[in-house]
């Protein structure tokens, strides 16, 4: 492994075990004595500067310093599922499951709780019903942590534990504070009662009116993203059914809006095609959009969400660019191959490609050349374990690991990597080592034995043959099996007069054959062919063009197709061909 990569981490039924090949490039790991029992691990986590390491098990949180690998922090408490840190690595925020108390005298059970990291102090607790988008959301200095109550945004003062203020959106369902120095809040009101759905942006302490706001029909749910300054805003659309029929997956759409309140829009993409995923360049000033039925398109797009360059068409489902915002990873993950391209947004060339089969998860190293892509448990339990590589499409390291759960790189500031103005050549390819190459031993086949001739020391040339009789009758083990009670009759030897009459019949049966050969050879007039109702092939080609439309809407939705299946797409262009010459 490079001596260069930072530290990272992995999850898996043995445990957590730390890689550090900065620190020891020549050693492929260096496993951290937790002393604890760090094989019970549900979940880990590391705050955004990389200061800070925690990780859950059934008895506590546990946060390691990862500079001298010593434990700073310890919370003791069952139950326990997921953590969190704030933007500063202040604080750190635990989640349990809630549970309703019996007794009506008892407190009620506030199961998200907020610690100081240094003191250990519980800063503030709360109750969660809902697992799902548990976590708190915090300004980027801090000040102001936030979470929604029904539908209502309560804004609280960490450090002095009390409520600063409340907003109150009618039908509100989700929120979302923008980073940057200057706080935005963005709110979510699904349709109601035949009033449209909407998105609008506040400026935090300033509710009464919205800077910028769009409206929209059709819509169940959205997911928000905001670029790294904090000044524009993406809105990825999602619906639970789509009207127009033509996928079983809902309908998507994605619009934009900025700040300033000067500008909003809907992306422009080609009506009804699916979007896959969307990403923000670090530089703020760009972003990627992948969309479309397969093979997909991915197009990137300036800051006014206008059109810059289009990606050669491929089978691609993600998108994620490195900390520079130079090279970018389009790739197709999940029930797509595993194929990915590195392309240079500078000379907007590929420069690189890779196949990572079965990977369910893929990250940027902070580094901004290498990439992790990782085969997860429960997404697929055989073949666990991860790979590293370079932008180049070379694969600098891969360790087989059983029953992996969880990968993650070590957050480092990008200052400590330098953008290089030519991008960095390709490194020497991993060749294995005996950490991670498993040597797998093929027994021989060999012929196959029925059951009936397995154990004995049977010839193989003569496996298929009875050995007394030389006959081509398969020993099995029906035959030679003694049921109890039943008697087995002896062959018996054929009469004179059977073997004078078998010998005729065989004779007839081989002129009769003669005579039916002869009769077929003469020639005879074909008779003429049913005339076909060109109606009724033309309908007959339009329901299979309809199938293999289903079948495409399928694919495009991530299905895997049989080969049947496949051989049926592949028929589209002599069908329409066909469907052409009924048409005339």
């Amino acid at each position: 492994m490079p001596g260069n990569i930072p530290q990272f981490t992995v999850r898996s039924a043995a445990g957590l075990k730390i890689y550090n090949t900065s620190c020891t490039p020549k050693k492929y790991e260096t496993t951290v004595n937790f002393n604890k029992d760090d094989k019970n691990v549900r979940v880990f986590k590391y705050s955004s500067n990389g200061q800070y390491l925690a990780w859950a098990t059934a008895d506590g949180v546990y946060v390691l310093d990862t500079e001298d690998n010593k434990i700073v922090m310890e919370v003791t408490k069952r139950g326990i599922m997921d953590i969190d840190f704030s933007p500063r690595n202040t604080y750190i925020a635990t989640f349990e499951k809630y549970v309703k108390e019996r007794d009506p005298n008892k407190p009620p059970h506030k199961n998200l709780i907020i610690y100081d990291i240094v003191s250990g102090e519980q800063k503030m607790d709360f109750i969660q019903k809902n697992p799902k988008n548990w976590e708190v959301q915090w300004t980027e200095d801090e000040s102001v942590v936030a979470r929604l109550v029904n539908d209502q945004i309560e804004f609280y003062n960490i450090a002095e534990k009390n409520l600063l203020n409340k907003f109150k959106l009618k039908g509100m369902t989700a929120f979302s504070i923008s980073p940057g120095k200057t706080p935005y809040v963005a709110t979510f009101v699904p349709e109601i009662k035949g009033n449209p759905a909407s998105v609008k942006i506040y400026s935090y302490n300033n509710y009464k009116t919205p800077v910028s706001a769009k409206s929209f029909f059709r819509v169940d749910n959205i997911d928000m993203y905001w670029n790294k300054i904090g000044t524009n805003l993406l809105v990825l659309t999602h619906t639970d059914v789509d009207t127009s029929g033509t996928t079983y997956y809902g309908e998507t759409a994605l619009y934009f809006l900025a700040i300033a309140g000067n500008y909003d829009c809907r992306v422009e993409l080609e009506t009804g095609a699916p979007i896959h995923d969307v990403a923000w360049s670090p530089n703020s000033r760009e972003f990627i959009v992948i969309y479309g039925f397969m093979p997909s398109k991915a197009i990137l797009f300036d800051y006014r969400a206008k059109p810059v360059f289009e990606f050669p068409r491929n089978h691609r489902n993600f998108v994620k660019f490195n900390c520079h915002g130079r090279v970018v990873c389009l790739a197709g993950f999940g029930n797509l191959a595993g194929e990915m391209d590195f392309w240079d947004l500078k000379t907007l060339k590929k420069i690189g490609s890779a196949q990572a089969s079965n990977a369910s998860y893929c990250e940027w190293c902070p580094d901004g050349q290498h990439i992790i892509t990782a085969t997860l448990t429960p997404r697929l339990r055989v073949d666990n374990g991860y790979k590293i590589w370079h932008y180049t499409g070379v694969k600098v390291f891969q360790e087989e690991i059983n029953e992996l759960y969880q990968v993650q790189w070590k957050p480092i500031s990008v200052d400590n990597f330098v953008e290089k103005t030519n991008l960095a050549p390709a490194p020497e390819p991993f060749v294995g080592g005996p950490e991670t190459e498993v040597k797998v031993v093929k027994k021989p086949v060999g012929v196959y034995r029925p059951p009936g001739a397995r154990g004995r020391n049977t010839p193989s040339n003569i496996l298929h043959k009875d050995i007394k009789t030389g006959s081509t009758e398969i020993i099995s083990a029906k035959k030679t099996a003694a049921i109890p009670g039943f008697v087995v009759e002896e062959k018996k030897e054929l009469t004179k007069s059977q073997k004078k009459n078998m010998r005729k019949n065989r004779k007839k049966a081989e002129a009769k054959a003669a005579a039916a050969a002869a009769g077929n050879s003469a020639p005879s007039t074909p008779e003429p062919a049913a005339p076909v109702d060109p109606a009724k092939k033309l309908r007959q080609v339009q329901k299979k063009l309809r199938e293999i439309e289903a079948l495409k809407v399928k694919q495009a939705g991530g299905a895997v197709l049989d080969e049947s299946q496949l051989t049926k797409l592949k028929r589209e262009p002599e069908l329409l061909k066909e469907l052409e010459k009924l048409k005339i």
